[in-house]
């Protein structure tokens, strides 16, 4: 399986992703076997999760089951890290090595659950043969990189260990601020059992009965395309605290649909409202995502014709330049949505103030890009109208109708009518992106946890990094910075890095992801997140 292959779902899908809860007592929903009276909270997304496999999975839809289902060592919650299965930890004092010590608890069978399992976990998520994504995100620990890349193939090498059946112990190779929010947000590192696992194989949690969890709900039923049905797991250590019975995912990937579901009391929380019906919800909130969208450009082209327009710097400048973000933001992006200059969220705010850039005119800059789009042209000896195609590949949904606006704009800015676009199902864009048969695309990451976070994706070798840029000066710079202990002179060396990616990378900021929601006022307790699961509904009630 190749790495990474779900990423580019993870934000795409937002501004199709609607939910909502009810109770079947009342008739609004619930669906067949939730009579009784039980709070079944039931909402909705525009598509099922790509895996439940939490060491293989990456987009939001996998993450926000996974997160019900499962609980790793700490858990991210409405931006804070809690305890999880550990139930408290120490940090040496040099940062590089953190003991967690694990409360009695189970999986949802019974099964006692262990540091080994942790162990395994981890270097089960390490291992080149699982097909991981975004290993990187946990580079710091020993050997994990010479591990995933096979320059060691024992993993025994690997600084995660259990010293007992409750005490596990991770070593890093160097101090990293975040890490316990880099492992209570991403779902990667939810434990899986290995007796489990190798019971079946390939086909491990692609159904309720092939996989075991140990989180506050378990998964009851997957019928695919269709339906997700989670129930309260009695198992669950915190048990007493979760106030819900169960909890019932449909998908439904029209967003007109589950609005409407929503209005008659089928579904009773909406995540992500349309954007044409936003008037309609006047009480409806606005959120940033925690993501960043960018032009992303395949510089070894997705022809040997297209490939010289991809690698030159002064073409791609000249697409990001003609694009007005502003308006685009205004006319067709999701509520909530802001224009994006550059590519730090702006919930970064000290960083944003100490290192002020301006980036990519939100308004955009018509002269320029005309300017830049001549220098290209002299350095390629090409005229307009010499122009080989540009492949641009998009998602269904939403993505479509960016597409058409940046068509329109290189259109009438640049005059280039030598871009095609081409709208595939989710899957094929995914694939098509992973084996660079593109020229743009139109991507999205999450980049909440740190400042750092967006610019890892683009390392040398990167899991996710579709884009023929191994660039070893950016890898370097990014390596060192991220070995600097000293707050401010991190940030001052990410900023370094950050500068260098948008004069010389393979990406243009384009916006930073948001959403508007709204809830009805008998459903509490729903917490909305930019890290980790964008809809956490652990401790969400129903009252009716």
């Amino acid at each position: 399986m190749k790495k990474g292959w779900l990423i580019l779902v993870s934000l795409c899908l937002i501004g199709g992703l609607l939910a909502g809860c009810t109770t079947a007592s009342e008739g609004t929903g619930g669906g067949e076997g939730d009579a009784g009276g039980k709070k079944i909270l039931t909402y909705s997304m525009g598509a099922e999760p790509g895996t439940l496999d939490s060491n293989k999975s990456v987009d939001d839809m996998s993450n926000e089951i996974l997160f019900h289902i499962s609980e790793g060592l700490v858990r991210n919650i409405n931006n804070e890290t809690k305890p999880g299965i550990a139930e408290r930890w120490d940090v040496s004092d040099d940062g590089l090595t953190y003991t967690f010590y694990l409360r009695e608890s189970v999986w949802s069978d019974g099964v006692p659950l262990t540091a080994h399992d942790f162990e395994y976990t981890f270097k089960r998520f390490l291992d080149p043969a699982t097909g991981s994504s975004f290993v990187e995100k946990v580079d710091a620990i020993v050997n994990a990189m010479a591990y995933n890349r096979g320059e060691i193939t024992d993993a025994s090498q690997v600084g995660v260990k259990a010293l007992d059946d409750h005490t596990l112990e991770i070593k890093l190779e160097y101090p990293v601020p975040y890490f316990l929010v880099t492992i209570g947000s991403n779902s990667y590192f939810y434990p899986v059992r290995q007796d489990v696992v190798e019971e079946h194989g390939s086909n491990y949690a692609a159904d309720a009965d092939k996989i075991v969890t140990n989180g506050p709900f378990t998964l009851e039923r997957w019928n695919h395309e269709a339906e997700i049905r989670m129930v309260k797991n009695e198992n669950y250590w915190n048990a007493d605290a979760i106030k819900l019975d169960g909890i019932t995912q449909l998908i439904v990937p029209d967003s007109n649909t589950a609005a409407n579901m929503f209005d008659t009391g089928e579904l009773d929380y909406l995540p992500s409202i349309p954007a044409a019906l936003i008037t309609s919800y006047p009480n409806a909130e606005n959120s940033l995502a925690g993501g960043v969208q960018m032009l992303q450009f395949n510089l070894d082209g997705d022809t040997p014709e297209s490939q010289p327009l991809m690698s030159n710097v002064n073409f791609r400048k000249a697409l990001s330049y003609a694009l007005n973000r502003n308006n685009i933001a205004a006319a067709i992006a999701p509520p909530g949505t802001e224009p994006a200059g550059r590519f730090v969220l702006p919930t970064f705010t000290s960083y944003l103030q100490e290192h002020p850039f301006e980036g990519v005119p939100l308004e955009g800059d018509e002269d320029k890009a005309r300017e830049y789009l001549q220098i290209a042209l002299d350095e390629l000896g090409m005229s307009i109208d010499e122009l080989p195609v540009i492949r641009y590949v998009g998602m269904d949904g939403r993505n479509r109708v960016y597409a058409e606006a940046l068509q329109d704009a290189w259109v009438q800015v640049l005059g280039l009518n030598n871009i095609e676009i081409q709208i595939l199902p989710v899957p094929q864009a995914i694939e098509a992106t992973m084996n660079r048969e593109y020229d743009i695309y139109l991507q999205s990451l999450t980049a909440s946890r740190d400042v750092s976070e967006l610019f890892d994706y683009w390392v040398a070798g990167g899991s996710v990094n579709w884009t023929g840029w191994d660039d070893e000066v950016y890898t370097e710079m990014y390596q060192e910075a991220m070995r600097i202990v000293d707050p401010a002179e991190r940030d001052q060396a990410l900023f370094e890095v950050e500068k260098y990616m948008f004069e010389n990378g393979p990406l243009e900021p384009f916006m930073y992801v948001g959403n508007s929601y709204v809830v009805h006022d008998y459903v509490s307790g729903i917490i909305r997140s930019a890290v980790g699961a964008p809809s956490q509904m652990i401790y969400a009630d129903i009252a009716k």
